[in-house]
């Protein structure tokens, strides 16, 4: 599951993407909706949605993704410099493909096990991290986290690179995606940069940096811009 933490404009990136030949669906389905958005062409292979709840946390933005994706197949890449990145796969009305690579997994998880098997405890992120009694348990959950190499295995079910082949990737690319978005892949964690550098340059959409909606808003004065047809 992604967890999304506050950000702000300048350091992360927030977008949906899809195959630039299908600029034109996108555009006719987006403006039957109440969303403001931006449509931009991102290269020669990707055009670029931005939408205000680029963290897909309401609902009518899920349905948006699913019911487009019916007649466009979409891919939503989120990173955040200082927490983590991930992205989605929508194909025929169904998210097929999800993963989040969380720069702070192991106390993630640790407050995730704490809730589960705390559950007296209704602020369980305040115990942990101001409480005395509380630390020592984190310190512990997060020593066990990272002693379990199953815990941070789950975090990759849902990777299903193979999806990217809706994408017209070609078999050896997604063989990369697969070696790349693996626990060995992303093992060393002091290589987060070049790690998502390399996830965009395989997937073709390397230009796609520090951009997201409400830095287009400021860019553009709040104004949408016509995406040219093709």
């Amino acid at each position: 599951m992604m967890m999304h933490r506050p950000v702000t404009d300048h350091n992360y990136t927030a977008g949906i993407l899809f195959l630039k030949p299908d600029a034109n669906h996108v555009r006719a389905w987006m403006s039957h909706t109440t969303m403001p958005f931006f449509l931009l062409p991102l290269n020669k292979q990707w055009s670029l949605l931005l939408i205000q709840d680029d963290k897909l946390e309401q609902p009518e933005t899920m349905e948006m993704l699913i019911e487009c994706s019916k007649f466009v197949s979409l891919l939503y890449f989120f990173h955040d410099e200082d927490w983590g990145w991930g992205y989605r796969i929508y194909v025929n009305g169904f998210e097929v493909a999800c993963f989040y690579d969380d720069y702070h997994f192991d106390h993630t998880m640790a407050v995730r096990l704490a809730q589960e098997r705390y559950p007296e405890h209704e602020d369980i992120f305040s115990f942990l991290y101001f409480d005395q009694e509380g630390r020592q348990l984190l310190d512990a959950l997060v020593e066990e986290v990272n002693g379990n190499p199953d815990y941070l295995a789950r975090e990759f079910e849902d990777r299903n690179v193979e999806f990217f082949k809706v994408f017209h990737l070609d078999l050896e690319r997604i063989e990369q995606l697969k070696q790349l978005i693996s626990v060995e892949g992303l093992r060393d964690r002091r290589l987060h940069w070049r790690q998502v550098q390399q996830f965009k340059e395989l997937v073709g959409m390397a230009e796609l940096d520090r951009l997201n909606f409400r830095q287009q808003s400021q860019a553009s004065a709040g104004r949408v811009p016509p995406i040219p047809a093709e």
